[in-house]
């Protein structure tokens, strides 16, 4: 475990000089030498220093050779008498463990290694069993992959639902994809106070500290940045409350077993969208549509309807509100595999994952066994994750997009609401991505009338007015460089 991560487990379980410390996966010992040192730098007595050496840290490794490599380490730091233990930390009785008066637990328990066949094994088993072994009110703090946090097993889910039933979470951390760089783990730290049941109205915190300051040098790996000191005292004041945060942060609220425990599952990007936003996406699909027009293509685009400009009221001075999106669109479908073998050449587009040329991946002429869409959105749900584009056209969507479609909606509505579904691109990744369950509960804002409903008179004028200044630029300009 990196060095910064021992020493930020320390600091946000708040380790005091009393403390005492189990860390049941000891590995090289990285957490109880963290953990010493902080409480050795606040005791005052010599008599007080020679009982945390000897008396207040603790640990299990099954591994001998890590074990061997434990003891040394903590010799060599001046531990004076280690108490680790050759064993497995599964084994032990918890109830007896209770009795070393354990205030404190950290661990990085081993990775992968949990299945249906084996769910002792999984990552949150090995916290269960550690929130089991503190004494009531201590305090444990484990780094473990993403996928622990939200549950992708039933198994997992259970012991989810079990944990909240005897302790208490405290919140979870997401944090650099490369903490543990070269091993492909996306990591959390999740926080929880033993012995406590979880009350229904507990609130937690849901930080995204993926910006940690630390970035991956070549031929060296992980180093730390000037901004990494002032990021973490960011996190750390946040944590404490000795300061405020904006939710794309830090989001506060109370939790279900069954949500997934992490920032990107409460987060709701409440900004209001600039003008430039919008500018964009209608840039983005006028550059798409004159591009395969000059492939030939245009049969991909149905005459469209006299544009015209109308002044209306400004977007910063609109009223905006949150809706979920299975409230705006009626439909909301999976496209289907197709893999790249079984793709006859034809002409009809084949929308994937990509987060290229309008989504665009190939154009095909498969009819059986796919799922085809026309005049509506897609959001990509692996790849280019949260990427979102408009189409007119009738087309091919693979298992890797989703489809929204409203039969209301024209290709102005579209383009502006497509704006605000890329804005979901921030909550996803490769490790998280779109699923039924996690669309179902995401938000967009849109602007809204006086009665608080969606203002699509005002997304289709407001959109419109920007292709008409558009399409008037590029005409002025060619009419300028007319060719002679």
């Amino acid at each position: 475990t990196p060095k910064h991560i021992t020493d930020l487990f320390c600091e946000l379980v708040d380790i005091k000089v009393n403390d005492v410390v189990l860390d049941p996966c000891t590995g090289t010992a990285g957490y109880l030498i963290a953990a010493m040192h902080h409480m050795l730098a606040q005791a005052d007595k010599e008599s007080t220093k020679n009982d945390i050496r000897q008396k207040q840290l603790h640990g299990f490794e099954l591994q001998p050779y890590m074990f061997t490599i434990a003891t040394t380490n903590m010799i060599l730091r001046g531990d004076g008498k280690s108490n680790l233990i050759n064993n497995d930390f599964l084994r032990e009785d918890a109830n007896k463990l209770q009795l070393k008066g354990s205030s404190v637990g950290m661990m990085n328990p081993p990775y992968s290694q949990g299945s249906k066949k084996n769910p002792g094994l999984y990552e949150i088993a090995f916290t269960e069993h550690l929130l089991d072994s503190l004494v009531v009110g201590g305090r444990a703090i484990v780094i473990i992959p993403q996928s622990s946090v939200t549950g992708k097993t039933s198994e997992e889910k259970a012991i989810k639902e079990n944990i909240l039933k005897k302790h208490t979470l405290e919140g979870v951390i997401t944090l650099n994809k490369d903490t543990f760089y070269g091993v492909g783990t996306m990591p959390c730290i999740a926080i929880f106070t033993a012995g406590k049941a979880h009350s229904a109205d507990k609130v937690c915190k849901f930080i995204d500290f993926r910006e940690d300051g630390f970035k991956v040098s070549p031929h060296i790996g992980l180093i730390e940045t000037e901004q990494a000191r002032d990021k973490k005292q960011h996190l750390l004041d946040i944590w404490f409350e000795r300061i405020e945060s904006d939710s794309k942060f830090c989001v506060k609220t109370s939790i279900e077993a069954d949500d997934e425990w992490l920032h990107s599952f409460y987060y709701f990007n409440d900004e209001i969208p600039s003008n430039a936003e919008f500018e964009k996406t209608i840039g983005d699909y006028l550059s798409f549509e004159f591009s395969m027009i000059m492939q030939n293509r245009e049969y991909l685009f149905e005459p469209q309807e006299e544009i015209e400009f109308k002044k209306i009221e400004d977007i910063a001075s609109k009223k905006w509100h949150e809706f979920f999106l299975k409230d705006i669109f009626l439909t909301v479908q999976r496209g289907k595999r197709l893999t790249k073998e079984n793709q006859e050449r034809g002409q009809k587009p084949y929308i994937s994952s990509t987060g290229l040329n309008n989504g665009v991946d190939n154009f095909i002429g498969n009819d059986d066994g796919v799922r085809s869409f026309s005049n509506c959105l897609t959001i990509a749900n692996s790849g280019s994750v949260g990427s979102s584009f408009y189409h007119p056209y009738c087309f091919v969507a693979s298992d890797h997009v989703t489809h929204l479609k409203n039969n209301e909606f024209n290709s102005f509505v579209y383009l502006f609401i497509s704006t605000q579904t890329n804005k979901l691109s921030g909550k996803y990744n490769f490790n998280r991505e779109i699923n039924d369950k996690r669309i179902a509960r995401d938000k967009i804002l849109l602007p809204v009338t006086d009665s608080g409903e969606p203002d699509y008179p005002f997304m289709k004028q407001y959109m419109m007015n920007i292709e008409y200044m558009k399409r008037k630029h590029y005409l002025d300009r060619m009419e300028s460089q007319q060719i002679q």
